[in-house]
C-alpha cells in the first residue's frame, strides 16, 4: 500500500458536502451513505443507492 492509502483508511470519511459544496443535498446524503465505514448504518447492496438515485432524478 501507498501512504496515501493507508492514510485514506485511517482518516474519518470527510461528508461530501464538506469538499464540494455546490453538490445537491440528496445527491450528497446518496454519496455520505455509500461511504459510511459503519456497515450497520451504511449502504448494504448496489440497488439502495441505485433506487435513492433515481427517486432525485
Amino acid at each position: 500500500m501507498k501512504p496515501a492509502d493507508i492514510l485514506a483508511l485511517r482518516e474519518p470519511v470527510v461528508r461530501i458536502a464538506d469538499r464540494d459544496p455546490t453538490i445537491p443535498p440528496r445527491l450528497a446524503a446518496v454519496i455520505d451513505a455509500a461511504l459510511v465505514d459503519t456497515p450497520r448504518v451504511g449502504i448494504r447492496t448496489a440497488e439502495e443507492p441505485a433506487r435513492a438515485l433515481e427517486e432525485i432524478t
